[in-house]
């Protein structure tokens, strides 16, 4: 008797019992952190994979008006750090090795101008415009007149990207010039695909 009691408490207390809940998965946004100092690039030099870093500029001021200045960091997000966190989902989502680990991080390019500058990159496209000289004639022509010559001048600018791919064991990186938000984030997945994949150009990266 006292063996089916024990028996029968021990159903009960199981029967009782609340579940282990599962303890969800921390979304990959959630990892999506500024960089606070210049000393945080070290963090990032070291990581083990690719280390992603979009350089935004903070305007929620702007846009939400100055009656309502103090209240941006509690009321809203940058859209480009938006974004960044879409891009990391993705990405983790797609992921299809576990050894691929991939690094997020924002920087305020008003908060810190010159590390941004540093990552500067040759833009792909040309800016050209029409110059004029004067060419004065030769000894001994008919020409007494100097000619004017209009001439084609075209070249490159540098600039920063909005998105750099960081890749640590090579110490290089690579550029996304083109508009990073969240109409550009399928892109910029493409970018990551093309810079592990071998298939972009890197840059040296800056000390």
């Amino acid at each position: 008797d006292d063996e089916h009691l024990e028996r029968a408490i021990q159903i009960a207390i199981k029967s009782n019992a609340k579940p282990e809940e599962k303890k969800e998965k921390p979304k990959a946004s959630q990892f999506v952190k500024p960089m606070q100092s210049e000393n945080d690039f070290e963090t990032c030099k070291t990581h083990q994979g690719v280390c992603v870093i979009a350089f935004v500029r903070d305007r929620r001021e702007e846009s939400l008006g100055r009656k309502q200045k103090g209240k941006r960091a509690q009321d809203s997000t940058i859209p480009a750090v938006k974004a960044l966190q879409q891009l990391a989902e993705s990405v983790e989502k797609g992921r299809t090795s576990k050894k691929l680990k991939v690094h997020f991080t924002w920087v305020d390019t008003d908060k810190f101008p010159e590390f941004a500058k540093q990552f500067s990159v040759r833009d792909v496209e040309e800016t050209c415009r029409t110059e004029e000289r004067i060419v004065e004639a030769p000894e001994g022509s008919d020409e007494e007149t100097p000619q004017t010559v209009s001439e084609r001048v075209c070249e490159t600018k540098m600039r920063v990207p909005s998105l750099v791919a960081v890749l640590p064991k090579k110490s290089k990186f690579a550029g996304f010039l083109s508009r990073f938000d969240k109409s550009s984030v399928k892109d910029a997945e493409d970018f990551l695909t093309r810079v592990t994949g071998g298939d972009m150009t890197l840059q040296k990266l800056p000390p």
